[in-house]
């Protein structure tokens, strides 16, 4: 079987042009390299007819502009290719799923909410993962940041930030992103930190904050609350950090076990608490540190994600593998 993997979005607009490789590298663990080969947008039907694949896989976000589809169906339509989607975006940017629902054979949400909303059939949850070759870092490193974060300072993010902000300042805090409050929150930096090092970060501190986002680009029809954690959540655990997330969604317990591969909490004294725990039991925090990244390492790599969308459309479409 051949499979060729397609950016929703034009490469040079693409910040998360990377997880299209990890996608294109889970696929040839299991297919072999020479069955798999990834394009950008633009160039899509140039491949479809050179490489002659038996499925595409577009992969990313739809919402920009310069995404359209229609001249993909075609192609795929002239070949007998099976068009699938993997959106990573959901439900952020929601109502633009009109760009793909009347030509996908098959599609996939990163979102196990969104996912009940599309209003057709073939729609599948299929959450984030991490790669093993970029993410994996050693567990037992030296630690020189206490309590960790990189994200953008997002409206909930920033007031959770201040509920917690006189635990934060008894320790090494450091947070990195675009949005922060400097001033009132002296532990932030508005600073990024490249995704190519960012694992370094998270294996380098003792916690890890897991906070998620409330900004929606495209979200008005339904608006849609995210309940299934992204991809940074398992790419800290594949990179062994200990994380503690802070309880918006319980899906997060379907994929790491509450108190032995992350930590949850939901209020300040309970964060607390739970912080100078493992802070002063670093073998404690070793353990899950350990099961969380054997956990990630057997179940949310993109190889298992990818034997998901082979195993998902053989027995929809027919497909063989």
């Amino acid at each position: 079987m051949k499979v060729l993997i397609i950016g929703a979005m034009p490469d040079h607009i693409n910040r998360n042009l990377a997880m299209k490789s990890y996608l294109t590298q889970g696929f040839a663990e299991i297919l072999g390299p020479g069955q798999v080969k990834e394009t950008g947008l633009y160039f899509a039907c140039d491949l479809l007819n050179s490489f002659k694949p038996d499925m595409a896989v577009v992969f990313g976000s739809c919402m920009p502009h310069e995404s359209e589809y229609s001249f993909i169906k075609k192609c795929c339509n002239k070949l007998d290719v099976a068009l699938v989607f993997w959106m990573h975006d959901d439900p952020y940017e929601f109502d633009f799923k009109y760009k793909i629902a009347d030509y996908a054979d098959l599609i996939f949400t990163n979102d196990r909410w969104a996912s009940y909303h599309y209003g057709r059939k073939n729609v599948f949850h299929l959450p984030m993962a991490a790669s093993p070759a970029t993410h994996h870092r050693p567990v037992d490193g030296q630690k020189s940041i206490d309590i960790f974060f990189c994200g953008v300072g997002f409206e909930n993010r920033l007031t959770l930030l201040d509920g917690l902000k006189p635990v934060l300042e008894q320790f090494n805090t450091q947070i990195f992103g675009d949005g922060w409050d400097e001033k009132n929150l002296p532990f932030t930096k508005n600073q990024r930190i490249p995704n190519a090092i960012l694992p370094d970060y998270y294996a380098k501190s003792k916690i890890t904050l897991n906070m998620g986002r409330n900004l929606h680009y495209a979200n008005e029809r339904y608006m849609l609350t995210p309940s299934t954690p992204g991809p940074r959540t398992f790419e800290a655990g594949m990179s062994g950090a200990l994380q503690m997330f802070f309880v918006d969604s319980l899906e997060i317990t379907d994929y790491y076990k509450p108190d032995e591969e992350i930590i949850l909490f939901n209020n300040v004294r309970d964060f607390e608490e739970k912080v100078k725990t493992f802070i002063n039991d670093p073998g404690k925090a070793l353990r899950i540190r350990k099961a969380a990244q054997k956990r990630t390492l057997r179940d949310h790599t993109y190889k298992k994600r990818a034997e998901t969308i082979l195993k998902t459309s053989a027995l929809q479409l027919g497909l063989s593998f």
